[in-house]
């Protein structure tokens, strides 16, 4: 497509103003500088109108041709988007987490050239109306304009606009009947669940698990409820659950964007979306509000067998099953000083769960109950081969009282003791 020589020779200028442009981005409708910008290259082409503040920071110009006739618009975007650049171009954004990655710096250099040959020649019939909206990323800034009577404040019939496209060559237009561009819905689904800790998830409401199915069922919607020969996009962009690695979250978001070209087909999405987070936010169970287990104590420190049991019914639970996924520093501490981790929950919380313990309590170790299990096996003595002590006090051999109460039942008469065999009798000798 042959350019103008005219135009052509705002090369350098129109470089420099999109270097200048994408060297400072701008988001959604905080553009006040880049509307500065826009606003004193306008005045320095002679324009004829200037308006500015329509949808906060947009900016509209006329420009009056050498005939009457209709007005025409001309629109062109100003925001950027919340990414960093990492290009290394020497016009780089110099704003860390903004950069012109969508090539609206382009946009609004390419209808600065257009005004600026338009109000030097003004070879044309009716009203030129230079549009430049802010928010296209996010926020509807077309809208807000349209609401704000854009159009019908300077009497627009018909809209025109770029957008660049890096897949086609050099001095090359596209360009198709009916829409080239889809229509943008985006969603935000929150599903709420319940936090607590990663090692107690019967005691939480995970919403992690229902926000990935929903991104898969979210997925369905292109492939299995829309007709073939139509087309529709949903793309789920983003998913933010949890701050910490031994935390479940109590809320999971995910976002994302739903491209059309039918309103029927865009209807259609919109209700699918609806019915699938419904369906899943049935899935997530309500929270059951149960004590928080208690830990048992150590080996040395256990109550006794009864008082065990008795509480362990109490709390409807396995006494005697220890709980090994809770990860505790303490352990290692309470190890070398002889005492028993507590949970100890204040009398209003005790019916919620995961309450952090507001102390520490430490206890005196319990004395063994025997002392022989703590003495040595052999007892070092001034005679060679000393019989090793016995563990356990051997078994009294039963003998028959000496005297039979009044009124007592018959004793038992002992049986004879039998004679050793030849065999043991020898041994021991």
């Amino acid at each position: 497509m042959p350019v103008v020589n005219r135009i052509a020779a705002f090369a350098e200028d129109m470089a420099a103003w999109r270097h200048h442009l994408h060297r400072h981005p701008e988001l959604s409708f905080d553009c006040h500088e880049t509307a500065a910008f826009v606003a004193a290259r306008l005045r320095d082409f002679g324009v004829d109108e200037i308006h500015e503040g329509i949808a906060r920071t947009g900016v509209v110009a006329l420009i009056q041709g050498r005939q009457p006739g209709p007005a025409i618009g001309l629109r062109a975007d100003m925001d950027a988007l919340p990414m960093p650049e990492q290009t290394g171009a020497p016009y780089a954004s110099e704003i860390p987490g903004r950069m012109h990655a969508c090539g609206h710096d382009g946009h609004t250099t390419m209808l600065l050239g257009a005004a600026r040959y338009l109000a030097e020649t003004r070879n044309f019939a009716g009203t030129a109306v230079l549009m430049f909206q802010p928010a296209e990323e996010d926020g509807g800034g077309g809208e807000v304009m349209v609401k704000e009577g854009v159009l019908d404040r300077f009497g627009v019939t018909q809209v025109y606009a770029m957008h660049t496209a890096p897949g086609i060559p050099v001095g090359e237009m596209a360009t198709t009947p009916g829409p080239i561009h889809a229509a943008v819905d985006d969603f935000y689904v929150t599903l709420r669940g319940q936090g607590g800790h990663a090692a107690y998830p019967h005691e939480a409401v995970d919403p992690i698990p229902g926000a990935c199915a929903l991104v898969q069922a979210l997925q369905t919607i292109p492939s299995r409820n829309l007709d073939p020969m139509k087309q529709l996009v949903v793309s789920v962009t983003q998913v933010h659950a949890g701050s910490a690695i031994n935390v479940i979250p109590g809320d999971a978001l995910v976002t994302g964007t739903v491209r059309s070209y039918d309103k029927g087909v865009q209807s259609m999405a919109r209700q699918r979306i609806e019915e699938i987070v419904r369906g899943h936010r049935q899935h997530l169970r309500p929270f059951r509000r149960d004590r928080l287990p208690q830990r048992l104590p150590r080996h040395d420190q256990r109550p006794g067998p009864r008082r065990l049991r008795r509480r362990g019914r109490a709390r409807g639970r396995d006494p005697r099953r220890p709980e090994p996924h809770a990860r505790d520093g303490r352990g290692r501490l309470l190890l070398h000083a002889g005492a028993a981790p507590r949970r100890l929950c204040p009398p209003r919380q005790r019916r919620h769960a995961h309450v952090p313990p507001p102390r520490l309590r430490l206890r005196r170790p319990l004395r063994p109950a025997r002392r022989e299990l703590l003495r040595p096996r052999h007892r070092a003595g001034p005679a060679a081969g000393a019989r090793p002590w016995r563990l356990r006090t051997p078994r009294r051999k039963w003998t028959a009282p000496s005297r039979a109460r009044a009124g007592a039942s018959p004793t038992r008469t002992p049986s004879p003791a039998r004679p050793p065999s030849s065999a043991a009798a020898t041994a021991r000798t």
